[in-house]
Parts: structure tokens; sequence; C-alpha cells
């Protein structure tokens, strides 16, 4: 049935001579998107909907109310209130950016070693749809990618947790399609610390900027292949549906007992 309808949609879009890359943006008319995040999608209260599913301009990101955005997210309390202090804090102490953390190579080769691994049928913690993700560990990595680079990953998670080692590090490499998992949807992550390596470069895909509610804004923000983006566990983020080509990710959580929240 699903192929049935993207089939009549497809033609739908050659009568009316619409060309791919002038196919409506948003996620909820795309063809290729599996019904279980268009349902997904409709289910989330029309500001977050609304960001999610298309693709907005950093213009518009700009103009959200994002006080309000934080309000009508279906998230617990308890992060709605931790995410709120993430909101109201300088952009600088929730969340950097550093560039060439990972060489294009090193990218790439993760990428290939995921691909290879990729289990769609396995459902995500965050929304339960499908996670589209490797699972990965510390000595795998640096086989990949090199000892050297998995240091420097750790010691810029180490900064924003005031010099202490992890003691708990999880690991995962992920992907995001319109045909997959096109998006990711705010929410707020559970450990101290995440480093969030971006694997593919912008002009590889539509969509797909990655979120953030700091310093009084929602703000996407700008990476490059091998840029790392390290935030507090309380900063609400997502990321912007996916709506052509592929962006890839590698996820690592950091998380140290005697850390205090």
């Amino acid at each position: 049935m699903r192929a049935l309808v993207s089939l009549l949609v497809l033609l739908l879009y050659a009568f009316a001579g619409v060309s791919s890359a002038k196919r409506p943006s948003s996620l909820l008319l795309h063809p290729e998107v599996h019904p279980i995040f268009s349902m997904a999608l409709r289910k989330l209260p029309k500001p977050a909907r609304a960001i999610l599913a298309e693709s907005l301009q950093q213009r518009d990101i700009a103009s959200v109310d994002a006080r309000h955005l934080l309000q009508c997210l279906p998230i617990s309390k308890a992060h709605r209130d931790a995410a709120a202090k993430a909101l109201s804090r300088p952009v600088e102490q929730v969340v950097e950016t550093v560039d060439h953390v990972l060489t294009a190579e090193e990218c790439l080769k993760l990428r290939a070693w995921a691909e290879e691994r990729m289990d769609p049928g396995l459902a995500d913690s965050v929304d339960g749809a499908p996670e589209y993700q490797v699972d990965c560990d510390e000595n795998t990595l640096g086989d990949l990618v090199g000892h050297d680079a998995v240091d420097r990953i750790c010691s810029l998670a180490e900064r924003w947790m005031g010099g202490q080692p992890a003691d708990e590090i999880g690991i995962f490499v992920r992907k995001y399609a319109a045909g997959g998992r096109p998006y990711i949807p705010f929410h707020v992550d559970t450990t101290d610390v995440t480093v969030n390596i971006c694997l593919s470069e912008p002009e590889e895909h539509a969509g797909g900027d990655l979120l953030v509610l700091a310093g009084k804004k929602l703000r996407s923000i700008e990476r490059q292949m091998g840029s790392a983006t390290c935030h507090v566990w309380y900063c609400c983020h997502g990321v912007q549906g996916v709506t052509s080509g592929e962006r890839w990710s590698l996820l690592m959580f950091f998380l140290n007992s005697k850390a205090s929240r």
C-alpha cells in the first residue's frame, strides 16, 4: 500500500510538471516518508510540527517564539524546567561547536562501517520509531578513526564536565534520510554532556539542521563535516526533517556519576 501511494504521488508530480528539485519541502507531503514518521509528526503540537516538518530558513528559525515552543513540547515537567534553564542562559554556557575534530576520511570510514550494520527494525529510545543507528564502543571507534581522535573528543566533553572524566560513554552512528529516519523530535538527554559530530557536508542533504533552545532563541547550528557540537544535558534539541540526501552523525554521551545537577 505504501509503495502504491508513493507511486501515485510521484505520478501526480509528473503530470503537474513538477521536478524532484521543486517537490514540496514538507515531510508531511513527501512520498518517501514512512507512515510511522508521518503519523508521529501529525501528533506533535503545531509549533514543533511546523519546525521539524518544514525546511525553514535561518531567518524563520530565528523568529520562532522559543518559550512558547518549549511550553508546548510533549516532554516531562522536569525536563521542561531544565530546558528553560538552558534557554535563559547565554548560548556559550549551553552549546559549543568545534570544527575539524574528525577528518573527512575518518567521517567517511565511520559512515561505511555503520551502513554495513544498519538495522532499521530497532526502535529509538526518544520516540519509539525506527532508529537507523548503529551502536559502537570506544575500542571500535578508536580502530576506525584512531585513538588520538577519540581522546580529542573525550577532552571536549571533559571540559564541559569541569575537567572530570566520564564514568560511562555511549556511542552510536546515525543516518537521517527521508526514506529512513528523517528527523528526531525535540528532547532532553539523560547524560551529562552530549557530543554530536557531523559526518556529512551540508550540501549532501536538504534539511537536517541541528536545532537547540539556548540563549533565549531557537538556534540552527551551522556545521561542516568533522565539526563537533557539545552541549549540556539540559539543552533541549532536535533535528529538522531531511527531505533529500543523507545526513550522518556520530553521537557520544558522557556520564559522570559525581556530577551535580
